[in-house]
């Protein structure tokens, strides 16, 4: 807001040599002169009382403006408190539930020192003493099952790891070499490829580490090139990922396996589908253990007729040993079959019988099917039939031996749709049992919202059966981060799921709206209406909201004495929230009592001998009290400064007369200070049994401080200009900013919608909060509070059919490529790093730009702003070369900027782009004698 005019615009000196011209008139006896006399001292104490007088008027029209702005009843906008998860972890002897009452306080110590910031939360939980120990997806079409990652239920920070591959990785390759391999462990899960490219992504297990090479269990599905990217997989990607799912008929027989030469078996089989066992189906690969791994057989050369027989033989053309491993805890020879690829929807094969041979090849014998005659072994049945799908082993021996049928691969059957499972060692029951569930952003549209069906396992009337589990569900059908609520029910039973035997809660994607992102980029069109699937960062049991808040109960305000707008005054501000209380005892009558009884705004108090001593009324807060009656009960409070007005009798009630006859229940908090990182809350204000510690697995966010004065008076100037109701573009954004102080930057763009796209009726609103992170984003907290606040200013024709839209922005990344010339050779390292540096400032997209103001949207730099910006590096003798790429964050679309095609011939439009920095690459050599000297 621009300064408002200077009624006086003179200073000392101007009055101080006024005064020196005035005095040969009026006190022609006094001669003034440049000595440091008393006379001079006393002429300079005036100038400097006139001065400050002066100031003072000069001040008259701000004043003004702010007594103009308070009757209107604009107030600076209160401290916001932060809000965070916290969990509970219970102590090893607690056997049952534990209740954790609402407002339990507890503390984290700020980073810059002062006071303990102090959290309470929001809601009675009950802390179950079951644990959370396995979390599964399913993909029942694809016939997927994905683990989560190692480590994602432990309540601990996880370290990311990013590399580049330094060599090529060939198809089947076991080993990676990578840049770097520190914070990588054995077990981690690798994901190699890019998100949102068309490129191959994969996933791997790792096996072994030696120094920067990386060899993994499975053999790569695909070539992946030098500098592909390899990131440590943390977050739970829902119906994607690993594939855990395996297929498998294991046959162990300890003397017709025990080999150790070329050897011909011939399995006999019957049943129905037995032709999806042949190599020919491309199916199933027949398999043996060498000892170290799992080596496959040769399929043997036979015609149709004898594969319609029902015989598969095996060629084993080496002198390795068929060695014995356990399987299942079953030590034995084993083959196995395993499938290779899909399994077909329908007419899986069906086995009845399986009776084995074998026959030894001798040395230059062809593998050609071998005539039956008197020295051939006889057939004989296994030692052990055993199938293992959907990670669960089952043991068909008997039925081998019986002749009774048996499926040897089995899908996905009980599931209809994609699913995720939480597995318990314990039945989570009684309740408010609370989860939180860690999402990251992504963007999902309203009309094409999944829908989430929870499920727990039961049994009833000896039948164990999937039901309906009745949940509050803070993650709006896991599109956000949020806590699912739920009683837990006395019927929970054990069920074996994925070779697991625990209790389980499941989500079913009952429409199959989930896909991955590399699905939905990679088919475009042909997966529009599908959503991109939950990336979960955690998944964490006993845990509930807690707000930077102190709760205070039945702080006496005061007594009234009757008068007219009454004032009263919190001990502890900023306020978040309050309840002021009257008592009315003396002012009402005995009817009158008796009809407000049972109101849930009144309380009566009664003595040993059941006489009333006190009746208290809750006032209800309001804005103004200009279209209040004489008989409301309301109150104005200024929250900043925890001021309480009553009215004046005619536009509000004045409370009756009476001595400590107001009290207030409250809580005060809030700031910035309060926005704390992850784990940083530790310690409960006072114990509870059974709890053994508390954190917050994710940072507190939210807060902000008490608006600033300068602020305010902008803000109230518009506040005349749109009344408080959003109609034009300007008034949204405004609103958007009274919303919360926490707000750095908005644009409104009317007619878009939630799919970013051109829509007539439609208003979407971009927020960035103040922050000095490189890619500032509005937190859910945020992004909820501004679109409730637009809600309850705007018009129906936006509101009632949902058609609003609050989201953070997109940002496009800018990648510099530049060869500087520094003027020596010492200067190389220098110049570098201002290079890295200058860049990094300006590329800010709140505090960066050429006057440190930030970016407009859609406003990209030009190659010249950068030629000037680095031109400007003491030391540097010249550009060389430069050149800019422009990563779209969203969908990695990258445009190549280069003086021979600017920003103009790549058409770079987005309307909710905002630019940030990206990595660059910077390459400084040194100018001697006007030869480039390489540094």
């Amino acid at each position: 807001m621009p300064a408002s005019p200077k009624i006086d615009n003179r200073d000392f000196e101007t009055i101080l040599q006024e005064i020196r011209k005035l005095i040969p008139f009026y006190t022609p006896e006094w001669i003034v002169s440049e000595r440091k006399d008393s006379g001079l001292a006393l002429v300079k104490i005036f100038a400097h009382m006139f001065t400050g007088t002066l100031h003072q008027l000069n001040l008259v029209p701000e004043k003004n403006f702010i007594a103009f702005l308070d009757m209107l009843g604009v107030k600076l906008l209160p401290a916001v408190q932060s809000r965070a998860p916290v969990t509970f972890k219970l102590s090893d002897g607690a056997r049952t539930t534990v209740l954790i009452p609402a407002k339990t306080q507890m503390t984290a110590q700020p980073v810059r020192g002062g006071d303990s910031i102090v959290f309470e939360t929001e809601r009675n939980i009950v802390a179950t003493p079951a644990k959370l120990v396995d979390v599964y997806s399913v993909n029942n079409k694809e016939d997927d099952i994905f683990l989560a990652p190692p480590n994602f239920l432990a309540i601990e920070k996880r370290t990311p790891f990013s590399a580049r591959l330094v060599q090529d990785a060939q198809l089947k390759d076991t080993n990676l070499f990578l840049d770097h391999t520190s914070e990588l462990k054995v077990g981690d899960i690798l994901k190699i490829g890019e998100t949102h490219t068309l490129s191959s992504i994969e996933y791997v297990e790792v096996d072994k580490i030696s120094d920067n090479q990386v060899t993994i269990k499975n053999k790569l599905n695909a070539k992946y090139y030098t500098d592909t990217l390899v990131k440590k997989v943390l977050v739970f990607e829902l119906f994607t990922g690993m594939n855990r799912q395996e297929h498998i008929l294991y046959l162990g027989h300890q003397e017709i396996f025990k080999i150790t030469a070329s050897v011909q078996i011939t399995l006999e089989i019957t049943g129905s589908q037995i032709k999806l066992l042949d190599s020919n189906s491309n199916l199933v690969q027949w398999e043996y253990w060498g000892g170290q791994e799992n080596k496959p057989f040769e399929w043997h050369e036979f015609d149709s007729c004898t594969f319609e027989s029902g015989k598969i033989i095996l060629n084993k053309k080496n002198n390795d040993e068929i060695t014995e491993i356990e399987v299942n805890s079953i030590k034995s020879r084993w083959i196995r079959c395993i499938t290779v690829n899909k399994l077909p929807e329908k007419n899986l094969p069906l086995i009845k019988d399986i009776k084995i041979t074998s026959t030894t090849l001798t040395a230059g014998e062809t593998t050609t099917e071998l005539s039956p005659d008197t020295t051939a072994p006889a057939a004989s049945t296994l030692d052990y039939c055993l199938i293992f799908n959907n990670l669960q082993y089952q043991d068909k021996t008997k039925e081998s031996k019986t002749s009774k049928d048996f499926q040897p691969f089995q899908p996905l059957s009980d599931d209809k749709h994609q699913t995720l499972y939480l597995g318990f060692d314990a039945p989570p029951v009684k309740g408010p049992i609370s989860i939180f569930l860690a999402l990251e952003i992504q963007a999902y549209i309203k009309a094409n919202m999944p829908r989430i069906s929870w499920e727990y396992y039961r049994r009833q009337n000896g039948k164990g059966e999937w039901a309906r589990l009745d949940v509050a569900d803070g993650t709006n059908n896991l599109t956000q981060s949020g806590i699912v609520e739920f009683i837990g029910a006395d019927d929970f039973a054990q069920t074996l799921r994925f070779s697991k035997s625990l209790y389980w809660i499941r989500a079913v994607d009952i429409n199959d709206k989930f896909k991955s992102p590399e699905k939905i980029v990679a088919k475009d069109n042909q997966l529009k209406g599908f959503v991109p699937a939950p990336k979960i960062k955690g998944i964490y049991l006993n845990t509930t909201w807690a707000s930077q808040t102190q709760s205070i109960n039945n702080e006496i305000l005061g007594s009234s004495d009757g008068r007219a707008e009454q004032t009263f005054k919190l001990f502890k501000f900023p306020v978040i929230a309050e309840e002021i209380w009257v008592d009315e005892l003396s002012a009402l009558s005995a009817d009158e009592r008796k009809e407000l009884l049972g109101k849930p705004y009144v309380k009566e108090v009664k003595d040993g001998e059941d006489n009333t001593i006190g009746f208290w009324i809750k006032w209800q807060p309001q804005e103004e009290l200009l279209e209040s009656t004489s008989v409301d009960r309301h109150y104005e409070i200024d929250r900043t400064f925890g001021v309480i007005k009553f009215g004046n009798g005619i536009q509000g009630a004045i409370p009756p007369i009476g001595a400590a006859n107001i009290i207030a229940n409250y809580q005060f908090g809030g700031g910035e200070r309060g926005n704390v990182g992850s784990f940083a809350i530790k310690n409960l204000t006072s114990s509870i049994a059974y709890i053994d510690s508390v954190t917050n697995p994710e940072p507190a966010e939210g807060g902000s401080d008490t608006e600033l004065l300068e602020k305010a008076l902008e803000r109230g100037s518009y506040i005349l200009k749109h009344r408080n109701r959003a109609v034009a573009k300007e008034d949204f954004e405004r609103l958007t900013y009274q919303a919360s102080p926490s707000i750095a930057r908005v644009k409104c763009l009317p007619n878009f919608n939630d799919e970013k796209k051109s829509q007539v009726g439609w208003v979407s609103v971009i927020v960035i909060p103040k922050s000095s992170k490189a890619e500032p984003q509005p937190s859910l907290q945020l992004r909820q509070t501004v679109e409730k606040y637009l809600q309850n200013h705007a018009a129906n024709v936006v509101i009632s059919p949902k058609h609003l839209h609050v989201c953070g922005p997109t940002y496009l990344k800018i990648n510099i490529q530049a060869t500087l010339i520094a003027a020596e050779v010492d200067a190389v390292p220098f110049v570098e790093q201002m290079a890295t540096q200058k860049l990094k400032a300006f590329l800010h997209p709140l505090t960066g730009g050429d006057f440190g103001q930030g970016w407009e949207f859609e406003r990209l730099p030009c190659l010249s702003d950068f030629y000037t910006l680095l031109g400007s590096i003491p030391d540097l003798d010249r550009v060389d070369s430069l050149s800019m790429t422009v990563k779209d964050t969203d969908t990695d679309r990258i445009w190549q900027i280069t003086p021979d095609s600017p920003i103009a011939n790549n058409k770079i439009s987005y309307a909710f782009a905002l630019v940030c920095n990206g990595k660059h690459q910077i390459d400084v050599k040194a100018n001697i004698n006007s030869k480039v000297i390489v540094s």
